[in-house]
This record gives C-alpha cells, sequence and structure tokens, in this order.
C-alpha cells in the first residue's frame, strides 16, 4: 500500500532477492494508481524471498521499502530424504544400547520434518521390525536409543523414514550389513608356568578367549605385593608371547615381577569387537625372591654381522650383569652367551658347532654386592658351514640366591661365502687357442658380489695376476686372456684361478686347467696323384693330416685351379673327424674339359690352420658325356602303318665316332657301332606290332663315356574307334529332352562329333558322350554319330528315333454336364491314340483301372445323390499323361409342396361364382434346383394337363419357391365339382 497526501502517487515498482544475496531481480511495475498500485508476481521457484516496493508520487518524490524472509511453498512439493548415517558402513559391530542415527533434509521451504521411524532388519532387508519414533520435529538430524539385548547375526540393515509437515515421506536403508553380537566372550583356562621365580624372572600368563566374532583386547589384573597396587596386563594372541603360536585363541604375556613377595593373578577381562566384555575371578598366586640380578648386551649394540670363514669371521659377545640395589647381595653369578634356534635359547660353548665361544662361561666375583655390576666379553667365531644363518643373541646371567635373568637381544647373521664356478674353460684339460674368454659364474645367496680376480700360473703352485682382469666386477665376470702370449708352453697345462668377493669380503676360489694349442695340423696329399685321369663326375680326394697337439682334426680342405696363374676354388671338405681323411670333388660343377692342380690344407677344432701341403699336377679331367638327339618320330607320334624309320644324331666334343644303339620299348634293336659325330643316322624297323611304344638311342664315346637319348613314344594303331548306344534303344519312341548316351571308346581316340540333320550341322562332343534331345520337334529325327582316332581312324553310325511329347487326348462321351435321374451311368470315353494305361477317380476317390492298349473304354458307375465329379486319366508309352473331368448330378428325389391354397380375392374359399378367378398355389421344395411348374385339373371329367392355360407353367428358382396359378372357366356347369 502506498499513499501522497499532497501531488498523489503516480507508480510502484517491485524486485525480489533471495533472502541474504542482495541480487535484485524485477517484478513489474504499475503505473496506474487511480485503483490502486499493485502486482501479481508469478514465483517461478519455492524459495525464501526478499521483496522490495519503491514508489513515485506525482512531483519525482520516491519511497521504497522490503518485506524480507518471504516464504514460497507453492510450485513444488517435495518428498523429506532421509540419509542413515550410523550404523552404515562394512566391518560395523555393535552391542547393547546403540544409538541409531540419520541426516533429514526437504526441499520445500516451508515443510518441517514431524517426526522419523526407525527399523531394522535381520535377514538382509526381506523382513523388518520397528526400532521407535523420533516426535521431535523441524530438527535436521534424529537419533534414537535401540536396545539390541536378544540379538545376534551378521545380517542387519537399518531404514529411516521421514514425514514433513504435509504428509510426505522418504525413507533410506543403510548400504551396508553389519553385526549384532550380544554374547560375551568365553574365558577358559587362565595358567601359569610357574608358583616361585626370582626377582626380575620372567612369568608366563595365559589364558584361553573364545568369542563369536573377535577378541578385542584380554587384560590380566595383577596384585603387585610391597606396592599395594593392582597393575592391569595386555595379553596377547601373536604368537610374540610366551605361546609360539598366533590365532590359535591362547592370549599370553611373559611377564616380569620387579618387587620380591607373592604376586596375585586376581582377574582376567576380555573384550569383544563389539564391546561386550566379560571377567573371571582368577586368582593364581605366585612367589618371587628377594636377590636379584638383571643382564644386558652390551655389544654388539644393534644387529650384527660376521663371515663364514676368513676375514671378519669373529666378534665381541660382551654383557654387564647388575644385582639389584635393593635386594641382597647376588651369589655365585655367572655369565653366559646365548643364541636362539629352532624355537630355544641355547648357550654358546666350545662345543656348539654354528657358533664357537672361546670358552663355556665366566663366573662373575661372588658375592656381587647389591648395587654392583660387572662386565664380561667372550670371543666367539662362526662355525663351519654356519653361513646363511641369522640367530638372535643374547646374554644371561644366573644366581644360586636369585632366578635367571635374560638380557635384551640383537640379531647375528652368518655370511655364507660366495659361490664361483668356471664357465670357460668348460673342463680342466681343456684345449684352447689364441683369444679367449676366461668366464666364472659367482653368486651370493646373502650379499652381493662385489668383485673377482683372475690369476694363472705354469704348475699350479704360484700364482700371478692376470694384467687386466683385476675387480672385474658383476656376477659372470670375464677375463680377455691372449694364449698366444701365455706363459704356458704349447701343449703343457695351464692353470687359471678366478678369486670372487661379496660385499662382505668373504671370498671363494674357483680353479681350471687348459692346455695351449695355436699350431695347425701338417696335412700331405696322397689322391688324386699326379697325372691322374679323371673321366667321372666325381672324384675322392683324400689325404694324410697328422696334429701334433689337440689331436682333433676339424675341417681338410681340398683346392683345386687350372694354371699357375687361375685362383684356387674349394673342391671339397672333409669335416667328419675320422681319421680317413676324404671326400667327393664334384667334376661336374665349375671344372671344364682340362688338366689341374690339387692342393690341400686342414684346420683342428680350435680353429688352428695348418700350412698347405705339396700340390699335385697334370691331373687330366673329362666329362663330357656324348649327347643325342632324337630327329624322328617326334614325340607322341601316331602311325596307321606297321614299318617305321628312326632318325638320330649323336654329338660329342671328342670322339669322331661313336657305339649307337637302338632301343625299341627299352628292348636294343639294332646297333651302328660307327655312327659319325654330329651327323644324322638312322634305323629301319619292320612289322611293329599295334599297340603304344617308346624309343631311344645310347651311345658310347671313344673313352667309355656314355649317355642316352631322352625317349620319345609313338603308337601304331590299324582299328577304328568303338561307337555303341547304351539308351535309349535304336528305333524307339522318346521325348524331346531324352538322353542319348553312347560310349565310343579307343586307346588313340582323337575327336567324336554328332549331327541330327544329315550332317548339315555337326556337333563335338565329349565323355561321357551324351546328346541331349531338348527341343527336337515331334516326329522322326536320324542321328548319325563320328569317331576317329589319332591314327586317322574314322568310323560313322546312323541311330533313328520318334520323338513324342504328346499325351493322348481325351473325350468323355458320357457322363455329360447334366443332371441325371439315377445313380447308374456309364462312363464312355475316347482317346484318339491306342494310350497304354487309363484310369479314373469318382468325386476324388481311389483311382479305378479303366482299360489298356485301347482307343476307347466304356464301364458303368455308381454315382451319389448330388453333385459328383469324375476326372480320367491316360498316359502313352512314353508316360505323356493327359486327364479330363466333367461335372454332373444326380437327383433322384421328388419336389414336396406343402402350404396348399385357394383364395379369391385373398380370402381361402372352396366355392367359386361363375366369372370369378380363383387363386390356386403350392410351396415346393426341392434338395437340390426346382426348374417348373404346372396344373392339372379334372374339369372335362378326366384328369389334363393345362399347359398353356391358366398361366401354367411356371418357372421356378431355387430349392424353395410357391407356385401360383389363377384359374376361371365361365363354361364349367354351376355345382360341378372340380380338382
Amino acid at each position: 500500500s502506498s499513499i501522497d497526501t499532497i501531488s498523489g502517487m503516480k507508480n510502484c515498482t517491485w524486485y525480489y532477492a533471495l533472502t541474504g544475496t542482495q541480487d535484485w531481480n524485477l517484478i513489474g511495475s504499475d503505473t496506474n494508481a487511480l485503483d490502486g498500485l499493485n502486482y501479481s508476481w508469478f514465483v517461478p521457484v519455492d524459495d525464501v524471498y526478499d521483496v522490495n516496493a519503491t514508489c513515485f508520487d506525482n512531483v519525482g518524490f520516491s519511497a521504497d521499502n522490503v518485506s524480507t524472509s518471504i516464504i514460497v511453498d507453492a510450485v513444488d512439493d517435495f518428498a523429506p530424504v532421509c540419509n542413515v548415517i550410523y550404523p552404515n558402513a562394512t566391518g560395523i559391530f555393535v552391542s547393547g544400547d546403540v544409538i541409531v542415527n540419520a541426516t533429514v533434509s526437504d526441499l520445500d521451504p516451508s515443510d518441517v520434518i514431524e517426526n522419523v521411524t526407525f527399523n531394522y532388519s535381520d535377514d538382509g532387508g526381506d523382513t523388518w521390525f520397528g526400532i521407535g519414533v523420533n516426535l521431535t520435529s523441524g530438527l535436521s538430524n534424529y537419533s534414537y536409543l535401540w536396545d539390541t539385548t536378544g540379538l545376534d547375526g551378521n545380517q542387519f540393515l537399518v531404514n529411516c523414514s521421514a514425514v514433513d509437515s504435509r504428509g510426505l515421506s522418504g525413507i533410506d536403508t543403510s548400504d551396508n550389513n553389519f553385526t549384532v553380537d550380544n554374547t560375551l566372550p568365553v574365558i577358559l583356562g587362565e595358567a601359569i608356568n610357574s608358583t616361585s621365580i626370582g626377582i626380575h624372572e620372567g612369568i608366563c600368563v595365559n589364558v584361553t578367549i573364545t568369542d563369536a566374532v573377535g577378541i578385542d583386547t584380554v587384560k590380566a589384573e595383577i596384585d603387585i605385593p610391597s606396592v599395594g597396587s593392582n597393575e592391569n596386563i595386555t595379553l596377547l594372541d601373536d604368537g610374540l608371547g610366551c605361546d609360539s603360536s598366533s590365532s590359535d585363541d591362547v592370549y599370553s604375556v611373559v611377564y616380569v615381577s620387579s618387587y620380591g613377595g607373592q604376586y596375585n593373578w586376581t582377574k582376567t577381562y576380555a573384550t569383544d569387537i563389539a564391546g561386550n566384555i566379560n571377567f573371571t575371578n582368577t586368582g593364581l598366586t605366585w612367589d618371587v625372591t628377594a636377590a636379584a640380578a638383571s643382564i644386558t648386551l652390551i655389544g654388539p649394540v644393534s644387529d650384527y654381522a660376521i663371515n663364514e670363514s676368513g676375514f671378519n669371521n669373529a666378534y665381541e659377545h660382551e654383557c654387564n650383569v647388575t644385582c639389584d640395589s635393593f635386594g641382597d647381595d647376588c651369589n655365585d653369578v655367572i655369565f653366559y652367551a646365548q643364541y636362539y634356534i629352532a624355537g630355544a635359547w641355547y648357550d654358546i660353548t666350545t662345543e656348539t658347532t654354528d657358533l664357537v665361544n672361546d670358552e663355556d662361561s665366566k663366573a662373575a666375583q661372588s658375592p656381587l654386592y647389591n648395587g654392583t655390576s660387572e662386565n664380561y666379553t667372550f670371543n666367539i667365531t662362526s662355525g663351519v658351514n654356519s653361513g646363511g644363518n641369522s640367530w638372535p643373541i643374547r646374554c644371561k646371567a644366573t644366581a644360586s640366591n636369585a632366578g635367571d635373568a635374560d638380557s635384551n637381544n640383537v640379531t647375528l647373521s652368518v655370511n655364507d661365502p660366495p659361490s664361483v664356478s668356471f664357465l670357460y674353460p668348460s673342463f680342466n684339460g681343456e684345449w684352447v687357442s689364441g683369444m679367449i674368454d676366461l668366464n666364472c659364474s659367482a653368486s651370493d645367496i646373502d650379499g652381493t658380489i662385489d668383485y673377482t680376480d683372475f690369476y694363472n700360473s705354469t704348475d699350479g703352485g704360484s700364482y700371478d695376476l692376470i694384467a687386466g682382469c683385476l675387480g672385474v666386477s658383476g656376477d659372470n665376470p670375464i677375463c680377455n686372456y691372449d694364449t698366444q702370449t701365455s706363459v704356458c708352453a704349447q701343449g703343457d697345462a695351464c692353470y687359471f684361478r678366478c678369486v670372487s668377493y661379496d660385499d662382505m669380503g668373504a671370498n671363494t676360489t674357483a680353479n681350471r686347467t687348459a692346455k695351449i694349442d695355436n699350431i695347425g695340423p701338417v696335412s700331405t696329399l696322397d689322391y688324386a696323384r699326379n697325372y691322374e685321369n679323371i673321366t667321372s663326375s666325381s672324384f675322392i680326394l683324400n689325404a694324410t693330416v697328422v696334429d701334433s697337439y689337440v689331436g682333433i682334426i676339424s675341417d681338410v680342405i681340398f683346392e683345386y685351379r687350372e694354371n699357375d696363374t687361375a685362383s684356387w676354388e674349394i673342391a671339397c671338405v672333409d669335416s667328419n673327424y675320422d681319421a680317413y681323411y676324404n671326400c667327393s670333388w664334384d667334376t661336374m660343377i665349375g671344372v671344364q674339359s682340362d688338366t689341374y692342380f690339387v692342393r690341400v690344407r686342414a684346420n683342428d677344432t680350435l680353429g688352428n690352420m695348418g700350412d698347405y701341403g705339396a700340390s699335385h699336377t697334370n691331373i687330366t679331367v673329362d666329362l663330357t658325356e656324348p649327347y643325342v638327339l632324337l630327329n624322328t618320330p617326334s614325340n607322341n607320334t601316331y602311325f596307321d602303318m606297321q614299318d617305321i624309320t628312326f632318325t638320330f644324331t649323336p654329338q660329342d666334343n671328342v670322339a669322331e665316332t661313336l657305339n649307337c644303339s637302338l632301343y625299341i620299348d627299352d628292348v636294343l634293336n639294332d646297333t651302328n657301332a660307327t655312327s659319325v659325330n654330329n651327323t644324322m643316322t638312322s634305323f629301319d624297323v619292320f612289322g611293329i606290332i599295334e599297340g603304344n611304344h617308346n624309343w631311344s638311342v645310347s651311345c658310347f664315346d671313344e673313352v667309355g663315356l656314355q649317355n642316352s637319348s631322352l625317349v620319345n613314344n609313338f603308337v601304331v594303331d590299324l582299328t577304328k574307334p568303338s561307337v555303341v548306344l547304351n539308351v535309349p534303344e535304336n528305333n524307339t519312341n522318346i521325348t524331346s529332352g531324352t538322353v542319348l548316351d553312347f560310349s565310343i571308346t579307343d586307346d588313340n581316340l582323337n575327336t567324336s562329333w554328332w549331327s541330327n540333320n544329315s550332317g548339315v550341322d555337326n556337333y563335338t562332343f565329349t565323355a561321357p558322350f551324351d546328346v541331349d534331345t531338348t527341343g527336337w520337334l515331334d516326329g522322326t529325327v536320324y542321328v548319325n554319330v563320328w569317331a576317329n582316332d589319332s591314327s586317322g581312324n574314322v568310323n560313322v553310325s546312323l541311330f533313328l528315333f520318334v520323338i513324342d511329347d504328346t499325351p493322348p487326348i481325351i473325350t468323355i462321351n458320357s457322363p455329360l454336364n447334366i443332371t441325371y435321374n439315377t445313380t447308374s451311368i456309364d462312363l464312355d470315353v475316347e482317346f484318339g491314340e491306342i494310350i497304354n494305361v487309363s484310369w479314373y477317380s469318382l468325386n476324388g476317390g481311389l483311382n479305378q483301372t479303366l482299360c489298356s492298349g485301347l482307343s476307347s473304354c466304356n464301364t458303368g458307375i455308381t454315382a451319389l445323390s448330388g453333385v459328383n465329379n469324375i476326372t480320367v486319366y491316360a498316359n502313352d508309352s512314353l508316360n505323356n499323361v493327359n486327364s479330363s473331368i466333367v461335372y454332373f448330378t444326380v437327383d433322384i428325389e421328388s419336389p414336396q409342396w406343402s402350404l396348399q391354397k385357394q383364395t379369391v380375392v385373398g380370402v381361402d374359399t372352396t366355392t367359386v361364382y361363375r366369372n370369378q378367378t380363383i387363386e390356386l398355389s403350392a410351396y415346393f421344395i426341392d434338395n437340390f434346383e426346382l426348374n417348373t411348374s404346372f396344373i392339372e385339373t379334372n374339369e372335362s371329367g378326366v384328369w389334363e394337363n393345362k399347359t398353356a392355360n391358366y398361366t401354367s407353367p411356371k418357372s421356378l428358382v431355387g430349392s424353395a419357391s410357391w407356385a401360383n396359378f389363377s384359374w376361371s372357366n365361365s363354361s364349367t356347369i354351376p355345382g360341378t365339382v372340380v380338382s
């Protein structure tokens, strides 16, 4: 509302902002002050707003006003949101009274939370039970105290349901199952291992605790003498107390007594992880003597390592014993050094093998007055094969009037020396040559390899460091060693050593011997000899080879060349390692007919190459065989004759004449011992039998080298091909599409062809020699078939066929497509030709044979009352099939009438007056079709059909109809009864 009493109001403008933001937005303006200044505001979103109105009067003065915290809650209705906070996480265990907690919120500004209901499920959410309802309204965080007494299980869930002031609700269920455990831990078997100990000695306090969900803490309440107070000590199931097994439900601790007197284990408390607490009144006591000594390991002060042997393989084990100042003097105190092995502490003595002490024990001054102490140091050395082990070590003290005392402990590790072995040379006495890599493999199971040094010796006694092989690093150290400058003589044993050091300074030595050989074998050529003649394609070269050191020959290499200036070529290599050194020289490869030099050299298995032995000269190689060219007949020639001339040309690079022989079918036929080189020569052969044959020529040159020609084939064929018709039979009727199947055979068949128009059109065909008659017209067809072979023999055969593709013509003379008044009907059929078989089917029934081998058939059939059909089939000898169907009706029942009427002017009557017309009618029905109705009368004294009178006859349609007639006659004597 606004008012201006002087100039009057002019307009007002309204703005809105979310409460607390001062971010003003225009709502609208009203400039019509006559009906009051106002504006309708459409609020887009429910929220809390501030609204500002700024108004102006007619002279320009303005005033504004702000309304704050206006709640708009009209647009949307939101259900409240409830979120379970606790318990809602994996691994939660609860018991007793549990505070169930949830947060709630509602997006509707004016809504408040009225109440929150909590429920629980013990089966993973299938079934729910009530916990309680928090009826406090307007909170954002709700809780409820849930009494879980009597509940146990691990499938629990909780949910919350929040209801707002509009009655809308929102539900949330915890995300994870939690466990409810209200069962107390079970406490059994409290025990101690002694009832009397010395002061500062330990006693084993142990108890068995079981629980379904797991134990959180176990405590023993100890009543301490002299002090008059209790001490709660924690027992653990970790295998580190006086029970060596962990997780076996036995909780223990070694409790050390600090005062003399009687101790009392009064109570035992056990708390599980769900917070359930149980306790027992234990009441176990033990006595502690007054005098006590304590002992401390003062050296080594921390974990320490020594070597198994050699450098740094001993240590000083220093102990300090103190007699407590508050007790009596300690009598007969004795020092011991101990180590822990196989689950127990043992004294280190002069007899132990893992660690060896220089004395078994040491007695302190006696008495050792209270409040005084004494030190003693044992000298301890690692035992043989003790490397790779680690043991806890400590000091121990005993006294005749006090309990035993044990010190703190540290871990002593005995370093295992490295392992080292030679990789190369791989075995003692191995032959080596040239530059070699001395190679060792070094490893250390409890450390790392620091370095390796390499040495050699000529006698295995005094070793010298190999230059450049000092401090070689790595697990596979390598030393490059030149055997050609070695201090060791050729063929003698040479001694090598590698010494590997680990990171603790321990070392191990490996030794290897080898023999040095840098001299190659001596070779002497045995074959081929000087002036050797070689005419074969291969020749065995042989040599004598001797090696004075390693004695094993690797390769014997034979070489050849044509003259003094030509390059040497490898003839062959013997790499068989046997004592007879030879190999086959393939004189067909790279060798011409000429004179050659041959030499030999060899190397041993170390790669030492020996010098060449003396070469052999004037070695002649003649390897060229004669060549035979076949001229005629050429390969695969066919003859229709038995007398044939064979020609060939022999060729040789040396001989003037050759000894040549003709072979027919691999059998010697003729020989010409003076066949002239490079000149065509012939053989005439007569009466060669019919069949397949081959021929070849073999020639020897003057040095006995032989060669044969290729083998040419030829055929002598005097027989024409055979043409046989398989199916159909010749001179028979066939249908078009029938395949004419021929067999055409000949050992040398060349070409086959056929024609069905006397050769005007010829068609070549091959196996399976079939002719498809598809498309051939009806009538007589002559088929010619020709075949020739490779020798030119020709055969021609003629065949005749009648093509018949027309089925019989079927004419049904009876029954016709009419109505019969009897069921016995003649079936009369004509075919137009003599048929093979005819059969029929009446009304779709089984086929019945009609006749066969005739041109017409007649038989009687019995039809059904009503509409019938009969189908007649016929085929000819080629199974050309035809059929014909006729439909006919059999009606053997007369129409029935009823409802007979006679009316004059629509009135039923039996009397009609002269000159009156009487309407006569009757209602007819029939099983099939009505046709005609007519009237008969006896007005003349006899019954007469009055066709053409009285509107008779009447045509009827359908199976039911009225028949209506009009009768009148002025000549009938009155009183006459007319029917």
